[in-house]
């Protein structure tokens, strides 16, 4: 089992960034990834965060969830919970597969840029590395019941982008 992390000497509370890569979000929070990559400060497994229970005030995860198996995204909703305290923030995006769907439908084949298909990257992940395939999708109601399955009960659907772009 990896090293518990306790966060800054000054006990100041922490964010947690899981799955940023080469691109993370949130420049003020830890950043954790399966991938030794240039700004990564703790490799990790999502399954296992290597924090101590109830010390952080926020958990961010962009586009990671969906790299998982569905057991495993579970696991990995159970370890944000665990790692947070009482009253954080839990923010998760992933594709909302049924809006691609609709998009795909409609699209005329217009979501492509050039050789990039962002509707297929949506669906199956960009496959530029080994950790970059997609192993499952969501939509808000799916993932509303994967977050009550861990006992994360007051959650709200954010704003979500219109296109693919």
């Amino acid at each position: 089992m990896p090293p518990l992390h306790d966060g800054p000497a000054t006990g100041k509370e922490i964010k947690v960034e899981v799955g940023g890569g080469e691109a993370p979000m949130c420049q003020d929070a830890v950043q954790v990834d399966l991938r030794p990559v240039r700004g990564v400060d703790v490799v990790a497994d999502v399954k296992f965060l290597p924090f101590r229970s109830g010390i952080a005030a926020q958990v961010y995860s962009s586009h990671m969830l969906e790299h998982l198996s569905y057991r495993d995204g579970w696991v990995f909703l159970k370890e944000c919970h665990r790692i947070m305290k009482k009253k954080a923030r839990l923010e998760v995006s992933c594709p909302d597969l049924t809006a691609v769907a609709r998009i795909y439908l409609v699209s005329n084949l217009q979501h492509r840029i050039g050789r990039l298909d962002k509707v297929a990257s949506a669906f199956y992940g960009s496959q530029g590395h080994s950790a970059d395939f997609h192993l499952s999708g969501y939509d808000y109601a799916w993932l509303s019941r994967m977050l009550l399955l861990t006992t994360l009960d007051d959650f709200v659907q954010l704003r979500t982008q219109k296109t693919l772009g």
